[in-house]
């Protein structure tokens, strides 16, 4: 299994001021990933000193260098593309307004007087899109290094079966300072304190842990990081005397729990609880072409529509064909018709072929209904799905079209949007089918909207709590097929705080993520176990909970609390 880490410390520029930093913060990185997290190491710029590689203070990096290395790292060619790969970078950052707002990573070569800012985050949020490793960590020390997270696109990388840490130094609109008392800026010093397995009781730094650090370490200081988690956990250090369990782990532990993340189709093998629900949109669907799935938030309507409904069609073996069919997932935004128009643009072609793709759609779509009927049958046709094939179109967060739609167009762009689907589903219900997910306090603004009111109100799937039985199998099927013990006092205490309680599945599904990052290894090479005494430390329920919000709140800026 490949562990690769690219570290960047860029002291010297041509056309910007020296830094002392940077040099000394990528080496103390490398050092650390090197020792304790078992990575190969690239360094940038390398130079050697007594037969050892090291970072260099007065060596260039050049944008193209930078870049190449970049994509060897992220896009690798042939078969070796490593498990887990890490990119941290220290040196300037670079913001330019030029009508739109872009950030870069500067490289020696820069001179922005002249136009040439560096390697854009842009360009790099879209090596992560494309990019085959499975574990990302990337690691901005420098000013303005929040752009990375600062587009309205979907965010780099975040599909089924990866996982990731970004962490930026500050915000986008924020410089990143060096410390004033210690030779490593004020990120890097907290990132090497967080990495050193030495300060936990487990001797493993994980993604979630060194980001719980880092929020404490920084809260009180002038610039304020970033953090994005998603997915399993990734081990990043450990110590020495845990380093069989943890190469054992890396290869075959994944968390079968999702914190607040939902369940996606690469979790559904760890999602319980809902097999009822499923069967009855499954039902549903067989009879007819539309159904509305209401529930409250925080109910686990995302999870029930992709762990369960659109595992099971993919299936194709509890509705017969349903694994032929073409399954698109959208979400309104604030531009529905532009959503409309992208679950029918190619994601494997080019750039340039995409946008083509994606404006001629939109402009189908002015036409209504019929527009969405022609692309309908257009994708079926290209697709060759089959002649019993169909185009089933889910919408989640469907109350988007509410919130964030707004402005002087708003209401023409959701008659617009209604009226595609309602008409498309009467001229093509043969090869057509919709699926809309809405939270339950937004059902009665439907019924403004005659038209999808009535299919709403007749096709209409409530997702209710989960039931005492229901809730024991979603703590404990998922434990066993990752290979974890609960123990049955665990189990017992867990349903007296969460059955019943306002907003059940996010609490007990983020509980359940705590304790397995605490869980117990047995040292006689035996499954691990969830204990109720990491529950207990945890505070229960309400004390992992009171825990995340003060971590969040003290994470912001006095306005922002």
């Amino acid at each position: 299994m490949l562990r690769d880490a690219l570290v960047v410390g860029i002291s010297t520029y041509q056309y910007l001021p020296s830094l002392s930093a940077p040099s000394h913060d990528a080496e103390a990185i490398a050092q650390r990933l090197q020792t304790d997290g078992e990575f190969r190491i690239t360094r940038m710029p390398e130079i050697v000193q007594g037969g050892q590689s090291r970072i260099g203070f007065k060596t260039q990096v050049t944008t193209a260098e930078l870049e190449a290395a970049l994509v060897r790292l992220f896009k690798p060619k042939g078969n070796n593309v490593p498990q887990t790969a890490v990119f941290y970078f220290s040196g300037h950052g670079l913001q330019k307004d030029a009508g739109v707002q872009e950030g870069f990573l500067a490289t020696s070569d820069v001179n922005p007087s002249a136009g040439f800012y560096g390697l854009s985050l842009f360009w790099l949020r879209r090596l992560l899109q494309e990019s085959p490793v499975r574990q990302r960590i990337i690691l901005l020390d420098c000013c303005h290094s929040g752009e990375l997270l600062n587009f309205l696109e979907a965010d780099p990388g975040a599909r089924s079966g990866t996982d990731r840490l970004f962490m930026a130094a500050s915000r986008e609109y924020e410089a990143a300072y060096e410390s004033m008392i210690g030779k490593y800026s004020v990120f890097t010093q907290a990132l090497i304190d967080g990495l050193d397995p030495s300060r936990m009781a487990s001797s493993v730094i994980t993604n979630y842990a060194l980001t719980d650090w880092v929020s404490n370490a920084l809260k009180a200081e002038m610039q304020q990081p970033l953090f994005e988690n998603s997915g399993s956990e990734i081990v990043l250090t450990r110590g020495q005397s845990v380093a069989s369990i943890v190469k054992t782990e890396l290869v075959q532990d994944i968390c079968p729990y999702r914190g607040l993340e939902f369940f996606d189709e690469a979790h559904a093998e760890y999602f319980f609880g809902r097999e009822d629900l499923t069967d009855q949109l499954i039902e549903q669907l067989r009879t007819g072409n539309f159904v509305a799935v209401v529930g409250s938030s925080g109910s686990g309507k995302s999870s029930l529509v992709r762990a369960g409904l659109i595992h099971s069609l993919r299936q194709g073996r509890k509705l017969s064909g349903s694994d032929r069919w073409r399954i698109q997932l959208i979400s309104p935004t604030d531009q529905p018709l532009k959503s409309l128009a992208t679950a029918f643009v190619n994601p494997k072609d080019s750039a340039i072929e995409r946008a083509e793709q994606l404006r001629r759609a939109e402009h189908l779509l002015q036409d209504g209904g019929k527009g969405l009927s022609h692309l309908v049958r257009a994708s079926l046709m290209s697709a060759k799905h089959g002649r019993n094939s169909r185009l089933l179109l889910i919408i989640d967060q469907f109350e988007e079209i509410f919130t964030l739609c707004r402005g002087v167009q708003a209401e023409r762009n959701r008659h617009s949007f209604f009226n595609c689907l309602t008409t498309a589903l009467r001229e093509i219900g043969d090869c057509l089918s919709i699926v809309v997910v809405l939270r339950a306090d937004f059902f009665g603004k439907y019924s403004l909207y005659s038209g999808l009111a009535e299919q709403i109100e007749q096709h209409l799937v409530t997702v209710t709590p989960l039931t005492y039985q229901q809730i024991k199998a979603s703590i404990i099927k998922p434990a066993e097929k990752a290979g974890i013990v609960c123990e049955q006092n665990l189990v017992y205490n867990i349903l007296l705080d969460v059955v019943g309680a306002p907003g059940e599945l996010p609490l007990l599904q983020y509980t359940l993520l705590e304790l397995w990052q605490r869980r117990q290894a047995n040292p006689d090479g035996g499954p691990a176990r969830l204990t109720l005494d990491a529950y207990n430390e945890l505070g229960g329920v309400r004390g992992t909970l009171q825990k995340r919000a003060n971590e969040i709140f003290y994470s912001l800026t006095p306005d922002e609390q």
